[in-house]
């Protein structure tokens, strides 16, 4: 669609069309944008082009796709922790989850972003439909020698400037200031 407004711009303006072009900057005239998604590969390509948005893209994508990766797999899947750590000993991570991603009660369930840049801030809310977890026990946690439990880590202390997870833990609000 934004092809079609672009190749209409082009039709219709009064500019060179290069001109034209080095004018548009997407993110600078988006000011809000919502995904709604369901797999890891999803993930990754929504958290590239939320980053995007940000003065620190790498950073910002790493954060958001941790936190979008924790919505899928712990929220709408419902794997644990602990259930995450066996069956990455048991090298059946990927197994689980497709496996899951297929059973009746998770093919509807979605993870929504939603996106909202303002000239002093960018927030990024992250909601999925599963049944929450125990946040405040994972906020100061450090990452150890575990193979796992390193997502909200990461995005409170490299990717955004303040990270914070409303009632049962199912929505995550995340923001960096300009």
């Amino acid at each position: 669609m934004l092809n079609n407004i672009y190749q209409l711009g082009q039709n219709n303006s009064t500019l060179p069309a290069e001109n034209y072009s080095h004018q548009l900057s997407y993110p600078s005239i988006i000011h809000q944008v919502r995904y709604q998604l369901q797999t890891f590969e999803e993930a990754r390509k929504v958290a590239y082009q939320l980053s995007k948005y940000y003065p620190s893209p790498n950073r910002a994508e790493t954060g958001i796709n941790e936190l979008l990766i924790n919505a899928i797999e712990h929220g709408n899947l419902d794997i644990s922790f602990e259930e995450k750590q066996r069956i990455l000993q048991d090298n059946a991570w990927m197994n689980t989850v497709y496996e899951r991603l297929f059973l009746l009660k998770n093919k509807q369930k979605k993870v929504i972003v939603q996106l909202e840049q303002t000239p002093d801030c960018i927030t990024v809310q992250i909601k999925d439909q599963g049944e929450g977890f125990n946040w405040r026990k994972f906020l100061d946690n450090k990452p150890g020698f575990t193979p796992n439990g390193r997502g909200i880590f990461i995005a409170r202390h490299y990717a955004f400037d303040t990270v914070e997870y409303q009632g049962n833990g199912n929505h995550v609000i995340c923001r960096s200031y300009l």
